[in-house]
């Protein structure tokens, strides 16, 4: 394991202090301290941590009066101030809660252990252990961060105060339990818990034999009483966890004094190196066996300080003899205290010993319980420990569903523990029934509780239970088996909605390989079925020895249906009529089943919907409603949800109800950018609302440095379409923009924030600076670059070296290891030059290094062929280095341990060849050519064809002697810039040995499709060397490119049967225009209109009798070119009109 200490803050800081409340002496509130060394140990992060004086004497006396835990809850009140949530002090009611044995308490009898309860935030728990050493707590609160403190080191006066978000964890923990340990364990259990939960009124107490090496006993002062007060510490944090989520607490020996040993040079225990490897297993148990008796102790551990290691031995052990007592926990940073050591390793090798296997998903052990995508986060997963499959870097401070049900059920089966009653009355979960939902639709999941004592302390925790291998590669809406949800935090609300409310209000309801710091949920998206558990935990305050819990289950079947959808207002003007729409789908099914929706309303963007505008109103897709006089707002929205199922979905963007003439621009869409783009489109709709009339002027700020930014139209005063273009972006850094659009008109102006993405090349991947993991030495070709670290990238994109197809070159690399640690190095070359690493064969593996300054990697020298296909022109080299325990590099990762850096590889073009075409014929188009380039562009010239229609298509080609060459011909039929579609591609066969002679399927017949788009398409021809495949959009190849331009008009069999005297005038016209038929006319007149690229905008039917006039207004309509078509259905012409 790579250790290294995160040194936080500076060591020179003075003190200074300030009382916190006049009328207590007991603490005082520091602004920063002076001994932060242990800071950094702990890796606390000082910004987001308190630091208290104690008046310990003070202290003492004060706790000395608290009564034993089983005292009379009422009659008895000792109540002391603690720092708690926010560095506030805060009261609890406390109570002396022993984890030693008693006749270990009279030994060491200024050891001992407390539970609270606090008077200030209703549900608040604590826990505090005491020693000369000074005291350690931590409160557990509803809907808060759990806050923990402890001495600063050496100063046992000194505090510090923080919760989970101001660590990072470094310190690993390898967690070498086998699963098959477990076998024996699942194969003989015969007795269950039912569905209930930890609910029988039964406190179930084991006697815990804990051992210490000699190092855990010198980190902690090097006596036996210094080394049992850190053991009180880390039990009565554990026993915590384990009493609340399901009854069970532990005792420490009467003689567990004889088994803390003080000497590493003579203590029964291996080094470090080997112990953490297995040998502490035996060697544990062999001492528990032979110093205390196998009848003395119902369940053993070994505490370690360094090695990063932990094994149970065994899997649900506890009371079997022999076994019981083979586990271990030793961090992998020095420092065998704190919450992480507590909670994150200790509970966890304790839970495997009581009967839990491993909860996380991101690869498979075969246990059935691996409900936690990736890494997971409760104390039976990997929070932190697992790269990109981290779902965060430190665990959470409870057991899943599944591990609380694997532990009582294996806990029915033993007799070595004590039971004593509890008085405090269970709570009884209700997970509700099951549901049919439609596929990509959110929902919410409700649940309820009941207890006779109260239900305000109780929280709620809802887990997918479904178990199955999930990572961040394969996590998505498509997976249709695992968990695709994570585990989150018991809170004090019964519901849950998936995904959070937040992202269905930012219309992100699906989720891919997400990264640390994600939801980790999303909506499925297929068929299938998920399984949930509603775990609900009592946290009311009494001094009963014990927790409660109770769990219920439930299963979800999403149908591969329509999603259940809102559509999306545009504006409401207060007094108006309007019609709220959705979309239902198939969600009234006999399995579905939803008849009836509520509808609310929003005016603060979805924090709240106070408004019912209907209850229980049918599921019928529109409901009609008058917008009451409710104030004017722009951030409205509607939530429609299932009166009789829990799903329900949410406007997609805010609206705005007024009652003045006003205006609004909404809708906002960005046309995604594709690799190079110099220029992004967006378009937005204008709407005007309640009589609003004047011009209103667009312009924009925020927008790059160096961009420009134009509309079109520039200004408008009715109600449409306008479209934003960025341009000059092709110098600009890729970054995330907000770009500020303004509307000014005389008495209103307006702003809207469009959040701009800019994303037009290769992805951003930077490392960070803490360590000197890093790149010494590239060379390739003609680049030679020696460099350090001066930050986790180096742009060398100024480097470039030239390279033909086709060749080889070696490329090697040098790494700093930063010590006797492994590196992993990879390179990519973006060989097609579409902006990604991730096409095959652009990645090189380097292989690792380890212990070097300036080494070579495994793999160096690496020969790479550029690749005949390789686009020609600059691209991206990309040379990554980490530190391999963290991971393999990835081409897109940041802050990693470890180093990026850039180049920049020509790939040179095959300019030499004269593989050519040298004659094209279709229709009118008979063009000959020789080859001057690898391109020409012939789109000046250009033929008609008619939709429906077969044309002969002839290609001459030269092979440039006694080669073959493949002819392929792409034509764009709908006109969508791609010639990707399927019917666009003809192949035009092969040619050998030939100058200027036909392909070997010329002519070929080609048919107009009958749908094809009316206007102007490109037809694109490509002759290559047959050794390589063709393409539609390759570069630099054996061959040459020619494109034309066709003119698609409508079928010629029902043009030449058109009207005579067909008049359309004025044309060009302003949108308005009339037009004239002569004739005797006695049908339905048609005139449909279809743009330039022959999608259809507009028609209308019109009764002739005789000569036909009619004027027809078109002011909606943009600037440009239209088709008009008339027709009888006997007679049809077409004409161009222009609308300026």
């Amino acid at each position: 394991m790579k250790t290294k200490l995160h040194y936080v803050f500076s060591i020179a800081m003075f003190l200074m202090a300030f009382s916190t409340n006049a009328q207590n002496t007991t603490w005082e509130k520091l602004k920063t301290i002076e001994n932060d060394k242990s800071l950094s140990k702990f890796e606390i992060n000082k910004s987001s941590a308190s630091f208290f004086k104690l008046n310990s004497n003070l202290f003492k006396k004060q706790t000395e009066k608290a009564p034993l835990r089983t005292s009379k809850f009422k009659e008895e009140n000792t109540i002391i101030l603690l720092p708690g949530i926010k560095g506030d002090l805060e009261r609890f009611k406390i109570y002396e809660a022993p984890v030693f044995a008693p006749e270990l308490s009279a030994k060491f009898p200024e050891i001992k252990s407390y539970v609270g309860f606090s008077l200030d935030n209703s549900g608040a728990r604590l826990r505090m252990s005491s020693s000369p050493q000074g005291i350690q707590t931590m409160i557990t609160y509803i809907d808060k961060p759990n806050v923990f403190m402890q001495p600063i080191e050496n100063e046992s006066d000194i505090y510090v105060l923080y919760d989970n978000s101001s660590t990072k964890q470094s310190s690993k923990l390898e967690c070498k339990t086998t699963e098959d340990l477990s076998k024996s364990l699942n194969n003989n259990l015969s007795l269950k818990v039912d569905e209930g939960g930890g609910n029988d009124q039964t406190l179930q107490k084991f006697r815990i034999a804990i051992s210490t090496t000699g190092e855990y006993t010198n980190f902690h002062g090097g006596t036996v009483a210094g080394a049992l007060a850190a053991i009180n510490a880390t039990l009565t944090r554990v026993n915590e966890i384990f009493e609340t989520d399901m009854a069970v607490t532990f005792e420490l020996i009467a003689n567990n004094n004889l088994i803390v040993y003080s000497n590493a040079g003579t203590d029964p225990y291996s080094d470090a190196n080997v112990g953490v490897n297995g040998a502490w297993s035996g060697e544990v148990q062999s001492t528990l066996t032979s110093e205390i008796g196998e009848a003395n102790y119902d369940i053993g551990h070994l505490f370690g300080a360094s090695g990063g290691g932990g094994n149970a031995g065994c899997i649900g052990c506890v009371c079997i003899n022999n076994s019981k007592g083979s586990a271990f926990t030793s961090p992998s940073n020095g420092v065998p205290q704190g919450d992480l050591f507590d909670l994150d390793f200790v509970a966890h090798e304790i839970g495997h010993q009581m009967g839990a296997n491993h909860t996380w998903a991101f690869e498979s052990e075969g246990t059935n319980v691996q409900s936690e995508p990736g890494s997971g986060s409760t104390i039976m997963a990997y929070a932190g420990l697992e790269g990109s499959n981290n779902v965060e870097l430190n665990g959470d401070d409870y057991f899943h569903y599944h591990s609380i049900k694997q532990i009582l059920d294996n806990l029915n089966g033993k007799s070595c523990q004590t039971t004593e009653v509890i008085t405090n009355n269970p709570p009884s979960a209700d997970a509700g029934s099951d549901y049919n939902i439609p596929k990509g639709t959110p929902y919410v999941l409700r649940g309820a509780a009941t207890d006779p004592d109260g239900t305000d302390n109780l929280t709620y925790c809802w887990e997918q239970i479904d178990s199955g291998i999930t990572n961040f590669l394969n996590f998505g809406p498509t997976l249709t088996t695992g968990p695709m949800n994570r585990s989150l935090p018991p809170t004090g609300s019964p519901n849950r909605y998936i995904p959070r409310f937040n992202s269905v209000l930012n219309g992100d309801l699906e989720q891919t390989n997400p990264t640390l710091g994600s939801d980790w949920e999303t909506v499925a998206s297929v068929s299938r079925i998920l399984n949930w558990a509603l775990t609900v935990r009592d946290r009311i305050p009494s001094t009963s020895t014990g927790g409660q819990s109770s769990f219920d289950t439930m299963q979800i079947v999403v149908e591969d249906v329509t999603p259940f959808s809102v559509e999306n207002p545009v504006s409401w003007a207060q007094g108006s009529n309007q019609t709220i729409s959705w979309v239902v789908g198939e969600t009234t099914n006999a399995t579905i089943n939803c008849q009836n929706v509520n509808i609310l309303l929003s005016t603060d963007g979805g924090v709240t919907f106070p408004t019912i505008i209907a209850s229980s109103t049918p599921n019928d897709g529109a409901f009609d409603y008058t917008v009451p006089a409710i104030g004017d707002t722009n951030q409205a929205r509607i939530l429609i949800e299932a009166a009789d199922n829990i799903f329900y979905d949410v406007s997609d963007f805010n609206f705005s109800i007024s009652q003045n003439p006003d205006f609004f621009m909404v809708n906002e869409t960005l046309t995604p950018l594709e690799c190079g783009d110099s220029s992004a489109t967006f378009t937005f709709d204008f709407v005007v609302a309640n009589g609003f009339s004047e011009t209103v002027t667009f312009s924009a700020s925020g927008n790059p440095s160096g961009s420009t930014v134009s509309f079109s139209p520039t200004n408008m005063s009715a109600s449409g379409s306008v479209t934003m273009t960025v341009s000059n972006l092709s110098s600009v850094p890729q970054n995330d923009y907000i770009i500020t659009v303004t509307g000014t008109s005389t008495s209103i102006t307006k702003n809207n924030d469009f959040d701009f993405p800019f994303s037009n090349g290769i992805c951003t991947s930077i490392a960070n600076t803490e360590y000197n993991t890093s790149t010494t030495l590239v060379e390739f070709n003609t680049i030679n670059q020696s460099s350090g670290k001066p930050s986790g990238y180096s742009n060398y994109t100024a480097t470039i070296t030239n390279v033909n197809r086709n060749v080889s070159y070696n490329l090697r690399v040098n790494v700093n290891t930063d010590g006797n640690f492994t590196t992993n190095t990879k390179v990519w070359i973006d060989w097609n030059q579409n902006c990604s690493f991730d096409d095959a064969g652009e990645e090189y593996d380097l292989g690792d290094a380890t212990n070097v300054s300036n080494g070579t990697t495994a793999n160096t020298p690496l020969s790479i062929t550029v690749p005949a296909t390789a686009v020609t022109g600059n691209t991206t080299m990309r040379v990554s280095t980490k530190y391999k325990d963290d991971g393999l590099v990835t081409s897109c990762e940041n802050g990693f341990d470890g180093e990026v850096e850039d180049y920049t590889i020509n790939v040179l073009p095959n300019s030499t060849f004269d593989t050519s075409i040298n004659l094209v014929q279709l229709n009118s188009i008979n063009n000959a050519s020789t080859k001057v380039t690898d391109y020409t562009d012939y789109t000046t010239i250009s033929t008609e064809l008619s939709r429906d229609s077969a044309y002969n298509l002839t290609v001459n080609v030269s092979t440039e002697g006694n080669f073959a060459t493949n002819t392929k011909v792409w034509i764009d039929w709908n006109q969508n810039g791609s010639f990707n579609d399927t019917g666009e591609e003809y192949d035009l066969g092969i040619a050998t040995n030939v100058n200027n002679s036909a392909t070997s399927n010329s002519p070929l017949s080609i048919t107009v499709p009958v749908d094809a788009l009316l206007g102007t398409t490109t037809m694109r021809v490509v002759t290559g060397y047959d050794g390589a495949p063709l393409a539609p959009i390759s570069n630099g190849g054996d061959g040459e490119v020619e494109d034309y331009t066709l003119v698609i008009v409508p079928t010629e069999n029902i043009e030449q049967f058109g009207f005579e005297n067909f008049v359309v005038y004025p044309n060009p016209n302003n949108g308005v225009f009339t037009i004239k038929l002569n004739g005797s006319l006695n049908r339905n007149i048609i005139i449909e209109l279809f743009d330039s690229r022959g999608r259809f905008l507009f028609d209308e039917t019109f009764q002739a009798k005789g000569d036909f006039k009619e004027s027809i207004n078109l002011n909606y309509v943009l600037s440009g070119m239209y088709i008009l078509t008339v027709s009888d259905g006997v007679k049809k012409s077409l004409k161009k009109i222009v609308v300026k």
